[in-house]
């Protein structure tokens, strides 16, 4: 792996870290506060609807990079398996706490298809992509945060 492909996964990977530790931990101890999180939420929320204009971006300055083509194949592929695993939910044919099973073996299957090797990075960056596509559907982030019940 390339220096900058190391240096892009790290900093990926840290970033995701840090939101998770943020929504676990941070935003749970300023809700006791009685700090209102909603308004951070709706610009975090923000941030995210703009990740495919930063990695078009980035794209252009990078042409070349390979994290940056497997970002969005996973971005557009989680799109993608959420939306067919909604769709499998609601014609029945699987349950509710199937669809992120489902919505994950089909973006680890088109990746396995491309020839791109899956590790612990990429697997944590496809759990947000698919939690990023299921907000994008409307969901409340709490209920993608919490999981099925």
């Amino acid at each position: 792996m390339e220096n900058i492909q190391l240096v892009t996964w790290s900093g990926i990977v840290g970033a995701l870290v840090g939101v998770i530790i943020v929504m676990l931990i941070i935003f749970p101890m300023l809700k006791r506060k009685g700090i209102k999180v909603e308004d951070l939420l709706s610009q975090t929320k923000k941030v995210v609807d703009s990740s495919g204009d930063i990695l078009n971006v980035v794209k252009t300055l990078m042409p070349n990079n390979n994290v940056v083509n497997i970002l969005q194949i996973v971005e557009k592929w989680a799109e993608i398996a959420v939306g067919d695993a909604e769709q499998l939910y609601h014609a029945g044919e699987i349950d509710k706490c199937d669809r992120e099973a489902v919505a994950k073996s089909v973006v680890l299957n088109v990746l396995k298809e491309l020839n791109i090797d899956v590790d612990d990075s990429k697997k944590q960056l496809i759990d947000a992509a698919i939690k990023n596509a299921v907000n994008e559907l409307g969901h409340s982030n709490s209920a993608a945060i919490e999981g099925p019940k």
